[in-house]
């Protein structure tokens, strides 16, 4: 019998880029928040069909590069092409306002695909921008398998424009 392997609210899984595969069954997985720190890009692959959650948020919108100038928001994909998916809190790539970044990419793959909000908006004309930075990009992909309750896409709100 395999159990669940869970994260308390408020523990988070950091990370400066990378693959995380997660291979569950049974009970399912749920992570907490994912924080892709200033990184290029970051994956999440699960290859299970019980449900994936992540009960925190996605936060990927890079603050600053090694060079000491914002980057645009993170590229952060999250496959779970066997499973429902449900990201609780929202997920950010959105551009940095101080900089006037754009926003990153944002793709998402499940069964079903439910998450509260998605911010990928690019960044504001601020101290060291003359123009608002252009918004992300954002693929939401349900894998329909043939019956009902599956295909299925909930989202509360996308904001990816310019800011």
């Amino acid at each position: 019998d395999q159990g669940i392997l869970f994260m308390a609210p408020g523990s988070s899984i950091q990370t400066n880029g990378g693959l995380l595969e997660i291979n569950g069954e049974g009970g399912g997985i749920t992570l907490a928040n994912i924080d892709v720190m200033n990184s290029p890009s970051f994956n999440l692959t699960y290859a299970g069909s019980a449900e994936l959650r992540i009960s925190g948020s996605i936060y990927g919108q890079n603050d600053v590069s090694t060079s000491g100038v914002a980057t645009d928001g993170a590229v952060i994909t999250i496959s779970a092409p066997k499973a429902d998916l449900f990201i609780d809190r929202g997920a950010t790539v959105a551009g940095n306002d101080y900089y006037g970044t754009g926003g990153g990419y944002l793709t998402l793959v499940g069964r079903n695909v439910t998450v509260s909000s998605i911010n990928a908006s690019g960044g504001i004309d601020g101290d060291f921008a003359s123009s608002p930075g252009q918004g992300g990009t954002v693929k939401i992909t349900a894998n329909y398998d043939g019956t009902d309750d599956s295909g299925i896409i909930d989202v509360g709100t996308i904001l990816a424009g310019i800011s």
